[in-house]
């Protein structure tokens, strides 16, 4: 994902410009909690969101397939409390030493669904991380 000027990060970045076009769901905000970006959405809103998601993050991982998925996929899904019947962890190709990731989470009540997407292996701080959080339009 290496550009002219020695961007490694620029392609992943740009890329998020269509997920965030028409974008069907609340505000992104910070989740310390896995220092990433979220958003919920309505369920009947789901297609869409799916579609955007993927534009991104071209692996899909459920609870079923993640045990095929490379170390790095494994370990995230096991720090963020391993993947139930339901829940999916969206993958890109590293960045550096950084896995793009999404966690796709339905929520108890059936209605909606919170998507987090973040950069594994990087701490809050991180350039990277900050730039991500400036990309989504996110106060922390």
């Amino acid at each position: 994902m290496a550009t002219a000027a020695g961007d490694v990060w620029a392609g992943l970045f740009e890329a998020c410009t269509p997920l965030l076009t028409g974008w069907p769901g609340a505000a992104w905000k910070w989740d310390g909690r896995f220092e990433a970006v979220e958003s919920a959405f309505p369920r009947s809103a789901e297609a869409v969101a799916r579609e955007k998601a993927v534009a991104l993050l071209p692996s899909v991982w459920t609870s079923a397939t993640v045990k095929e998925a490379p170390e790095a996929v494994r370990a995230l899904a096991a720090d963020t409390g391993g993947l139930r019947a339901g829940q999916l962890l969206f993958s890109a190709a590293p960045v550096e030493s950084a896995l793009p990731f999404g966690l796709w989470w339905p929520w108890g009540d059936g209605k909606t669904v919170t998507l987090r997407i973040g950069l594994s292996g990087l701490d809050a701080g991180a350039p990277a991380v900050v730039r991500l959080v400036e990309r989504f339009g996110v106060k922390r």
